[in-house]
């Protein structure tokens, strides 16, 4: 095969890639994985079930493959929205942080539904494996220590603050799920940093 018909056939095979994810997470957004179907996957990204099978082994492969693509998506968000602002204070970058990933997990509530339950299973089969609410400390820390060297946080306990604010944004996620009440991105932003700066104590 010349190098011109193997680009070719590479781009043909990551768009077909792409289409049966795409139609995966209409499905599973639709019906849950549970109740999705791999019939109506293959009709949905216009391929043969034999093709998605070709593809994707079983509906455990195809899930861990969506919610790969999820996370990386919401990484990169989060990488963009803290690149964009490398120049702002400690406020203004939390700021980003939680509201990129607050807006994210608007978008994709029924995905996100199947990632914290699929990150809880996984970290039980493989503990060593990398997963989003990791990610997302590691790049808590490097705020929180932004925050610490600006005087915008206390150093005492400051090694827990990551863990407390994505342990928050985590909640947000199940609230998300569970109640039928809409979140507006910004709003919930705005709590959580009155929150994380403020505590939970009553205010004079």
């Amino acid at each position: 095969m010349n190098p011109a018909s193997k680009r070719l056939r590479d781009r043909l095979r990551e768009a077909t890639r792409a289409a049966i994810l795409d139609a995966a997470q209409a499905e599973f957004s639709a019906h849950g994985f549970s109740s999705g179907r791999m019939e109506e996957i293959a009709r949905r990204a216009g391929v043969s079930v034999g093709t998605l099978y070709n593809y994707y082994e079983d509906r455990g492969a195809l899930l861990e493959a969506l919610l790969e693509r999820h996370r990386e998506l919401l990484l990169s968000r989060v990488d963009d929205a803290l690149a964009k602002t490398a120049r702002d204070g400690f406020e203004g970058r939390l700021r980003a942080f939680v509201g990129t990933v607050v807006e994210h997990f608007r978008e994709n509530r029924a995905l996100v539904a199947v990632a914290i339950e699929e990150e809880l299973a996984g970290g039980r089969r493989n503990p060593k494996k990398v997963h989003t609410l990791r990610e997302l400390s590691v790049r808590a820390e490097a705020l929180i220590a932004q925050g610490v060297k600006e005087n915008a946080l206390r150093r005492d306990d400051a090694s827990m603050f990551p863990t407390y604010l994505v342990g928050i944004l985590r909640s947000v996620a199940v609230r998300v799920l569970h109640s039928d009440e809409r979140i507006e991105s910004d709003a919930a932003t705005a709590a959580i940093l009155r929150f994380f700066f403020q505590g939970a104590g009553k205010r004079p």
